[in-house]
């Protein structure tokens, strides 16, 4: 699996979107990070299922990422979005033919949730704390890495 003709087939066929799109709350009309930069629409990929809201290429390593800026994200949303979000990246590359072949474990794929801090209780951030945890174990032959991640903490790691 070469991450530079994945990296370039997104480049020639997936649209980017700012970031201020991405992760817009249809139900509220907010962003959840106010941004012009730019990343791929992982909904170009699959709208018919629960996957990711974008894809970065970053680092040599890829990131999906989900956006969620309600007080109350379930684990088995997360789970819904970590799942959904590998098996869709992997059959779109191999049905384009973007690679021939596509093994796990893999060091290349990660998943970020990214919550909106001001909705969020203590409570729920020790929750998100032990799903993190959880997830990683569970997930760890599908991604490098699994975070869960509040919005200013998502712009440093993204230099967004």
């Amino acid at each position: 699996m070469s991450y530079t003709d994945i990296e370039q087939h997104f480049s020639n066929n997936i649209p980017r979107k700012p970031y201020s799109e991405l992760s817009l709350d249809d139900d509220t009309q907010t962003s959840l990070v106010s941004s012009a930069k730019t990343s791929y629409d992982f909904d170009e990929v699959s709208n018919e299922i629960k996957t990711s809201d974008t894809i970065i290429f970053n680092q040599n390593k890829i990131s999906l990422v989900e956006f969620k800026n309600g007080n109350k994200v379930k684990e088995i949303e997360i789970r819904l979005k970590c799942s959904e979000s590998i098996i869709s990246l992997t059959n779109y590359i191999l049905e384009k033919g973007v690679v021939n072949s596509f093994c796990f474990p893999n060091q290349l794929i990660q998943f970020y949730l990214v919550f909106n801090k001001e909705k969020i209780t203590g409570t729920q951030l020790m929750n998100f704390s032990n799903i993190q945890r959880k997830l990683q174990r569970e997930y760890a032959n599908f991604y490098i890495k699994l975070v869960i991640l509040n919005q200013d903490q998502f712009k440093k790691v993204f230099k967004i």
